[in-house]
């Protein structure tokens, strides 16, 4: 398995980025977007609010999951921080630290981008995501309907 990550407009992959989307959130439709034109929307937005954020998984050339991290996101308290919007992987290629390395990935270019804090919101029932995050560091700061918002800081980085 060669697995590599990298930074690529989303445009030139759109459908295969929806699709992981979808079937990355089968269960979890919840917390999602449903529709493909929502979903490609997001995705959009995702790649504009910070282009050097958005990362994609390849495994023998093929992408598997992505992750969109903010160095441009103003906190609801105003302070700046790194803010991970989204981290998917097809449910095909989970378990493998496909996840891991994303989220390793999207923390060094918020890190290169001078952030010392590091927030995400993640489904209430999600406890598979939730023990990845809490995992790196991650800890959680409130509950707000079905999300918990998580925080790090750069002093606890692995």
């Amino acid at each position: 398995m060669e697995l590599y990550i990298k930074n690529v407009d989303p445009q030139t992959i759109q459908r295969e980025l929806i699709e992981i989307y979808k079937r990355a959130y089968k269960g979890w439709e919840e917390y999602a977007y449903r529709m493909d034109r929502s979903i490609r929307d997001y995705i959009k937005w995702l790649r504009k609010r910070a282009p050097e954020g958005f990362l994609v998984a390849f495994v023998d050339g093929k992408p598997v999951g992505f992750i969109a991290v903010d160095y441009n996101w103003i906190d609801y308290s105003g302070e700046p921080i790194g803010e991970i919007h989204e981290l998917v992987v097809d449910p095909e290629f989970q378990n493998r630290g496909i996840g891991k390395r994303l989220l390793l990935a999207g923390l060094d270019v918020l890190q290169r981008k001078g952030h010392k804090k590091f927030k995400l919101w993640v489904g209430k029932t999600n406890t598979k995501a939730q023990s990845l995050y809490k995992g790196f560091g991650f800890r959680e700061e409130e509950l707000r309907n079905n999300w918990i918002r998580m925080v790090k800081e750069v002093n606890n980085l692995k």
